[in-house]
């Protein structure tokens, strides 16, 4: 079990109980299967492209979403200001 999955699932199904979404919804949204991410919040390895989408969803910067990135994450466009 890779342990950045582990992280990014958990705080995937915090974001989800405290914003009252389901896996379904949010997959919709995110254009991605329940499944994958059933699977993330269980640990299992996922995509980039699929993290990247849930952490726009939820309006977060990957390093937000993967505090194993921390700093390290680019920062977040500003929709208002595209350089």
């Amino acid at each position: 079990m890779n342990n950045k999955s582990v992280k990014i699932g958990e705080i995937v199904r915090k974001q989800r109980y405290e914003r009252c979404i389901s896996r379904k919804k949010l997959g919709g949204k995110c254009k991605i299967s329940e499944e994958t991410i059933k699977n993330m919040e269980n640990g299992k390895n996922v995509n980039w492209s699929t993290v990247m989408a849930i952490a726009s969803f939820f309006d977060m910067d990957l390093g937000d979403l993967n505090p194993c990135i921390g700093k390290e994450a680019p920062p977040k466009k500003d929709k208002e200001n595209k350089d």
